[in-house]
């Protein structure tokens, strides 16, 4: 199995040499390839190559299932053997006191038994599951990318910086990233950066021993906002409230979106003051931050009519609703989607439902920069 897999790994990368095909490829700056245009790439070149690899991504899901549920499956079997023989005896405590030995001497060794098993086939299927997402990028993912725009970057393996994610003050505060699937480019003369994003915060066991705990897992992009701000503004959805901050919220004009979202400045002060232990005098300056009427005011002047309708726009384009924060002269986005994303499904032979997420995923960043208007230069930056 892991010799198909390398050597199709190898023609792939021969064929994406060659064999892109150059009439679907975008010809103009920063033009989107239609979908629809994108349709016969998968039926001519896409799905004949997944077709040979059916019987392998069979193998590979069957392997994972009896990973993730045969010690269920064994424990339910010996769980319920034990319940009929005992019912079959008349009187099931009895039965057990008496057989005590024997459910726990048959028990065990199956229980290790089966786990040395799984164990093994744990490890059987991580190479091969490995190979075929890639191949699945080197197919799927960087064809559909560099159709829809051959000016941008796309690095399967690529990041953005802890400084951009730290700095975009939307995932409070974060001691690791994961990151894959990074998207870099230039929409007219606004530039972006974007990827598939993991945030990681600090937490504590049963122990009291420090270690990190997964708090967001979605897409991130960040883009030129050309306006420098003097404080920090953020955009989040209005049922997922961190803490009651009572009239630090900042009132908008727009009934729905302010039924949909809530507006914060300087947030980030006091979640840092709470998270990091500061003093109590450290959280009253911060909270500061987020009451200034001058700070509000800015809010206000960024989140103009149109950009809030651009917001619930962007919101029921992508149906998931975004977290949005302006720092500095930068605008930033983050999408939690709890999964991973451009990953290939093992479970599922490939679809065109599958090239279309990720058209969308790719899409996104045209859909943002258009609908907020970042390419009209009505600021400077200072």
């Amino acid at each position: 199995m892991n010799s198909t897999l390398n050597q199709l790994l190898e023609q792939t990368l021969e064929q994406k040499k060659s064999s892109q095909p150059k009439s679907i490829q975008s010809e103009r700056e920063n033009t989107l390839t239609p979908l629809e245009n994108i349709r016969d790439y998968f039926n001519s070149t896409i799905k004949p190559q997944f077709e040979k690899l059916e019987t392998i991504r069979k193998r590979i899901s069957r392997r994972r299932k009896l990973v993730s549920f045969g010690v269920l499956v064994v424990v339910g079997a010996i769980v319920l053997t034990v319940l009929i023989l005992g019912l079959l005896s008349g009187d099931i405590e009895a039965w057990l006191d008496e057989n005590i030995f024997i459910v726990v001497g048959a028990t065990l060794p199956t229980l290790m038994i089966f786990g040395v098993t799984t164990l093994f086939a744990s490890r059987s299927i991580r190479e091969p599951l490995d190979k075929y997402r890639e191949v699945y990028k080197e197919i799927v993912v960087r064809p559909v990318f560099k159709m829809l725009n051959t000016n941008w970057n796309y690095d399967s393996k690529g990041t953005v910086s802890m400084d951009a994610v730290k700095n975009s003050h939307i995932f409070g505060p974060i001691v690791d990233i994961s990151c894959d699937d990074y998207i870099s480019g230039s929409i007219g003369k606004t530039d972006f950066e974007c990827c598939d994003l993991v945030t990681y915060g600090k937490a504590y066991n049963e122990h009291n021993e420090e270690i990190k705990r997964e708090n967001f897992r979605g897409f991130f992009l960040h883009a030129d906002f050309n306006k420098k701000l003097n404080g920090t503004v953020l955009v989040k959805p209005a049922p997922k409230v961190l803490l009651d901050l009572g009239s630090a919220r900042v009132k908008m004009e727009n009934p729905e979106f302010d039924k949909k979202f809530e507006v914060y400045t300087n947030m980030h002060n006091v979640l840092n003051a709470v998270g990091g232990g500061g003093s109590f005098s450290d959280l009253i300056e911060a909270s500061k931050g987020m009451s200034s009427t001058e700070n509000h005011t800015e809010a206000r002047y960024v989140l103009t009519p149109k950009m809030m309708e651009a917001i619930l726009n962007i919101e029921n384009t992508i149906g998931y609703r975004p977290v949005i924060s302006f720092t500095e002269n930068r605008v930033n986005f983050g999408f939690l989607t709890g999964k991973e994303l451009f990953e290939a499904n093992i479970n599922k032979p490939i679809s065109f439902s599958d090239i279309e997420e990720i058209y969308n995923l790719f899409t996104l960043v045209e859909v943002i920069i258009t609908e907020m208007d970042l390419n009209t230069r009505i600021w400077t930056k200072e």
